[in-house]
This record gives structure tokens, sequence and C-alpha cells, in this order.
């Protein structure tokens, strides 16, 4: 309950050759200001069968997974449910993602201002095999998928939620 720093999550950085298998994380909750991930906060390994379930409360780049998902970062094979509250790059999976996520979902409730996405908020790299359920709310650039891209390429999502009207809210 640190709502005045940054960078909270169980892990603060996983380097490129790092690889977390096989976590689960349940019942916790964050509360703090920017870059906040439910296990990680800056990724730059590797995430398989992974889950994370709790509440993230926060501003910018807040992740149920990972707060930031670096360009050789991926996270496979996992899932997160919960709550998350934040003010931009808001994400069931991801705030901000440059690296791959496949074979995700997220079953959240997701509250942001701007770049608020059922599996990441603001994505700069790829996307595939995702489904996105809960209720998503923001202001600008709301995705039941993602919030907005950059760069990179959406493949294979599928957004059943019943407060958004696309899978994508901004493609740039």
């Amino acid at each position: 309950n640190r709502t005045s720093e940054d960078f909270q999550g169980l892990f603060g950085y996983v380097s490129e050759e790092s690889v977390i298998k096989n976590l689960g994380l349940e019942n916790y909750k964050i509360n703090g200001n920017d870059n906040l991930g439910g296990i990680v906060v800056y990724l730059e390994g590797t995430m398989k069968n992974c889950y994370s379930i709790g509440e993230i409360n926060g501003g910018n780049n807040v992740g149920g997974i990972a707060g930031f998902v670096s360009n050789t970062g991926l996270i496979n094979t996992s899932y997160t449910k919960g709550d998350l509250n934040g003010i931009n790059n808001v994400g069931g999976i991801a705030g901000i993602s440059e690296g791959t996520i496949e074979n995700t979902y997220s079953y959240c409730n997701i509250n942001g201002n701007v770049n608020v996405g059922g599996i990441v908020g603001l994505s700069f790299g790829n996307i595939s095999k995702t489904l996105s359920l809960g209720l998503i709310t923001g202001v600008s650039n709301i995705g039941g998928i993602v919030g907005a891209i950059h760069s990179g390429h959406l493949d294979i999502g599928f957004a059943l939620n019943y407060s958004v009207d696309a899978s994508i809210g901004s493609v740039n």
C-alpha cells in the first residue's frame, strides 16, 4: 500500500536470459503510482504458464501481469483476472508492450483514461491468439484487445467486452 511509489510488482526486472514459468499469484492488492505489474514490472525475458489474480490501482503503465514488456519480452500461455485501475496505458496482460504476447486471456474489469485495453494498453509489438472478457472503461483509445497500436500487429484476438465498440481503440 505504497500509493506514491513507482515500480511495484512481485519482480521488478526480469532480464532477457531469464524464464519465469508455472507461477501463480493470487489475492494480492497493489496500490502504487506508475509502472505496476501483477507479476513483473519490466519484462525483457520470457513468461510461460503464469497467472495473476488480484487488484492493481495506480497511474501510468499498469498491467495485470507486466507493467512493461520490452522488444525481447515474451508472455505465452498466461492469464489474468481481477480489477485494474490506472490513468494511461492500462492493460489486462501488459500496460505497454514492445514484445510478443500470445495464447493469453484476460478476465478483468479495467478502468483508465487513455490507451486502455483488455490485453494491452499501448502496443508496439505483436499480439496473437488472445481473449479478453470483462468491463473496460476509459476516455480515449479504448479497445477490447488493445487500446492503441503504434507498430507490430494483432492476429486472432477475441474481445467479448460489453463496454467497448472495437477490438482496437486506435491504430497509429
